[in-house]
């Protein structure tokens, strides 16, 4: 009960000024705690600043982590890089992994992901890309590429409030 108390705190929805760098090594240590098979590389400077709210980063990264790891799952590794730099009062980010890529359904059309409860999982809820591009938009961002042929490739830019 803690556990899940902790992670609605308050505080968390509030909009403050973080540091990006700092905010996805949390996001990436968590990870690397409880799935040994991702790997990851930011690419992101120390004084990029991101004036939002920690969950934001977290739903949309730990959404996009969890959709690599679940559709790579019987990978021995799997490469994720995530890029960021400042234009203005945008982030812009690319989200990249070396994985299987989009299935075949997806391929002609892979802007359908973000659709809700569209998956290729027989047993998935379609929910997470639908979250990452409701949460990107909330911010006044929004995704501008997609790409499943080569492993899973995101472009997107995240405003802050």
């Amino acid at each position: 009960m803690n556990a899940m108390l902790e992670d609605l705190e308050k505080s968390k929805f509030q909009s403050q000024d973080l540091n990006l760098k700092e905010q996805l090594n949390n996001i990436r240590n968590s990870w690397e705690k409880n799935c040994s098979n991702l790997n990851f590389k930011l690419n992101i400077s120390d004084d990029i600043e991101y004036m939002g709210s920690s969950d934001v980063l977290t739903t949309i990264f730990d959404n996009l982590i969890l959709n690599t790891w679940q559709q790579n799952i019987n990978s021995e590794n799997i490469n994720i890089t995530i890029n960021a730099i400042q234009m203005n009062n945008l982030i812009d980010f690319t989200y990249k992994d070396d994985g299987i890529g989009l299935t075949k359904k997806y391929l002609d059309n892979p802007e359908k992901i973000l659709e809700v409860h569209e998956s290729s999982r027989s047993n998935g809820h379609g929910l997470g890309m639908w979250i990452v591009n409701n949460t990107i938009s909330m911010t006044g961002g929004k995704i501008s590429l997609i790409d499943g042929k080569k492993g899973f490739y995101l472009q997107f830019s995240l405003g802050g409030r």
